[in-house]
C-alpha cells in the first residue's frame, strides 16, 4: 500500500493529554503528531466521523505549558497493541495560525532531542 502522507510524523517519546473543551474530559494522550493531525492512545474507542472541541497543553523551551485549542475530526480508530487500549487518528480543522506554530516548536524541540 502506497504511504499517503505528506507530513512527516513525530512519535512522542513523552505523552501529551488532549481535553475535550465541550465537557473537560480526557480524551486521550498524544503518540505523535503533525501540524495536520495526531494520533491519540486511549482506554475507550473515540467514534469515527466525529468532530471536537480539543486542547492540550503544549511545554514551551522554558518548560512552561500553554494552552492550544483547535477543532478536529477523528478519522479512523481501532484497537492497539494492547487491548486494553485504542488508537485513534484526529485530523485538524482549519487550525489556527498560532496552534500550527506551536505544534511546529513542539517538532522542532523533539528534532533537537532526537539528535
Amino acid at each position: 500500500m502506497k504511504e499517503r502522507r505528506s507530513l512527516k510524523r513525530w512519535h512522542l517519546v513523552y505523552y501529551l493529554r488532549i481535553f475535550d473543551q465541550e465537557t473537560e474530559s480526557l480524551v486521550g494522550h498524544v503518540m505523535d503528531i503533525t501540524t495536520s493531525g495526531v494520533k491519540v492512545v486511549s482506554e475507550w474507542p473515540v467514534p469515527t466521523g466525529k468532530r471536537f472541541q480539543l486542547w492540550m497543553e503544549i511545554p514551551r523551551e522554558t518548560g512552561e505549558p500553554h494552552k492550544v485549542s483547535f477543532a478536529a475530526e477523528s478519522l479512523w480508530s481501532n484497537e492497539d497493541d494492547n487491548p486494553e487500549f485504542f488508537n485513534t487518528g484526529l485530523r485538524l480543522i482549519d487550525p489556527s495560525e498560532r496552534t500550527v506554530n506551536s505544534i511546529r516548536k513542539l517538532i522542532d524541540q523533539l528534532r533537537l532531542e532526537d539528535g
